[in-house]
């Protein structure tokens, strides 16, 4: 016996999406820390929308197809160090700046 259930949905529009990036190197080439940032917004993303259902006195999770708008942002630092022609050195860290709920609502069900 599942405890949630699925179901598609038939008024789905296109998402779109705009997206940016910039990337700045700062020192000599070999031996720089890049820091390259991306972000932007997908309009009417497709995503898997949550919610609970009550239904004989059970609750259950629900998941429906649906559109919404999703902004992202990302981070990405890397250090390169050289020594000599042979030995080279790569490390970096990417992650989102901040956290971020988008809350949708409407048709019977939402989502945070």
């Amino acid at each position: 016996v599942n405890d949630y259930f699925e179901s598609g949905n038939n008024m789905l529009v296109p998402e779109k999406q705009l997206s940016g990036n910039l990337t700045l190197g700062f020192g000599r080439a070999h031996n720089d820390l890049t820091v390259s940032i991306t972000g932007g917004k997908i309009f009417d993303g497709i995503d898997w929308l949550h919610w609970k259902k009550d239904s004989l006195g059970l609750t259950l999770d629900a998941f429906r197809t649906g559109n919404r708008d999703i902004e992202f942002a990302n981070v990405t630092i890397i250090k390169r160090l050289s020594f000599g022609d042979w030995l080279h050195w790569l490390a970096g860290q990417s992650g989102t700046p901040y956290g971020k709920t988008v809350c949708v609502s409407g048709e019977g069900w939402s989502t945070s």
